[in-house]
């Protein structure tokens, strides 16, 4: 509703991401929990805020539908909304997740499941600076991989770290880390190997070495993503998870039909080879991934598994009726053939590099183009006037 909330909130912070978290029970196949909390909109404080965080178990018969078994409040109080995040227990049996009261810096650590208790009395403790719905959201909040880290995405103080032990949930060592546009907090997670944090202020990619003495000062640029899409969206960078595949999955920030992928997470710079538009959705997506632990709970993600993600969603051509644009060979050794076949016209073809930065702007003629030089990487291309793109992978000899 128009008004002061709406006004000071709605427009900028959208309060409640990672709102909802989906978590296997670790001891029985057959057991879920969802966590979720509520949105309370004050318009004596002119705020927005949570007072009830929710457990649900969701079970599955033998026949293979699900009911709710339970539903139990675990906290009723003032809370910052979302930011719901969830990693292994140190004995292998549980799930850490975490509350944050508003306006404070008062922590509380749940460990939910096992097959002792649906979850215990939380851990609580105060640590850090304290924090308003404004000093967060959007920013994405997550566990290392090790659970060693807790980390939150903070659009006034930068990345926020506590060190976090796994086997009692006490938060410490507190710090904060400035970054460039750190005002555009959005996404964040670590690699698989939890060397880098990478960061995503709304149109870029940053990546930030940890194991570096000034983490601070060992912040990589690694691409900046503002494109528009088929309808003239912009095409950004928003949260970001990693895939059972050690891949991270990166999503597009606005709603469009693209998300991004950096297939070798664990490498420094430019390395990590990052791959802009990597996958055409079905349908629209926009700041949020599934917030759920995307590693196979206890063993980790595999690097070993093949990517065989479909890059698009259209239908191959029929037989006999011809695509406007062809692109070839692919993959190539560095050299390319862009040619016109039935049914093109006089265009422009444009060629961008992983980052999304565009490299080649070329007529496109009957004769066609003959491309050169290229360094090994992924590529994609896009002819506006016709209404066509591709991907194309340059290798080394």
């Amino acid at each position: 509703m128009p008004g002061p909330i709406h006004d000071g909130y709605c427009p900028l912070y959208y309060p409640g991401f990672q709102g909802n978290l989906f978590l296997p029970e670790l001891t029985n196949d057959s057991t879920y929990y969802l966590l979720h909390n509520n949105i309370v909109n004050d318009a004596t404080l002119e705020t927005v805020y949570s007072d009830s965080l929710f457990l649900s178990v969701v079970v599955q018969r033998p026949g293979g539908d699900y009911y709710l078994k339970k539903k139990r409040v675990l906290r009723q109080t003032r809370m910052i909304p979302g930011h719901l995040t969830a990693g292994p227990h140190a004995d292998g049996q549980r799930w850490w997740t975490w509350a944050l009261d508003y306006d404070t810096n008062r922590f509380h650590l749940f460990a939910i499941g096992g097959t002792d208790s649906l979850y215990t009395n939380p851990v609580v403790q105060e640590i850090g600076p304290s924090f308003d719905l404004t000093d967060l959201d959007p920013g994405q909040v997550t566990f290392s991989p090790d659970m060693r880290t807790l980390a939150l995405n903070s659009r006034t103080m930068g990345v926020l770290l506590y060190d976090f032990d796994p086997s009692n949930g006490v938060l410490s060592n507190y710090r904060a880390i400035p970054y460039p546009n750190m005002e555009l907090a959005e996404g964040l997670v670590f690699s698989p190997n939890g060397r880098f944090l990478y960061l995503a202020p709304a149109d870029r990619v940053y990546q930030m070495d940890l194991h570096a003495p000034e983490p601070g000062q060992a912040i990589v640029e690694i691409a900046v993503i503002d494109l528009p899409d088929e309808t003239g969206w912009p095409i950004r960078a928003g949260y970001m998870l990693i895939g059972p595949d050690c891949r991270i999955y990166v999503s597009p920030s606005t709603a469009v039909a693209y998300l991004h992928v950096i297939h070798q997470p664990n490498q420094l710079g430019v390395d990590c080879e990052l791959e802009v538009n990597a996958i055409k959705t079905p349908g629209r997506v926009h700041f949020f991934l599934p917030n759920q632990p995307m590693y196979r709970h206890l063993m980790g993600c595999d690097s070993t598994m093949v990517w065989d993600i479909p890059v698009s969603t259209r239908a191959e051509p029929e037989e006999g009726i011809a695509v406007a644009v062809k692109v070839w060979p692919n993959p190539s050794i560095g050299s390319l053939r862009v040619e016109l076949v039935a049914g093109g016209r006089a265009c422009t073809w444009a060629l961008y590099d992983a980052a999304g930065r565009l490299i080649r702007l070329e007529p496109l003629k009957e004769d066609g183009l003959f491309i050169e030089g290229l360094a090994a990487g992924w590529y994609y291309w896009k002819v506006r006037e016709l209404g066509t793109a591709g991907k194309l992978v340059v290798v080394r000899e």
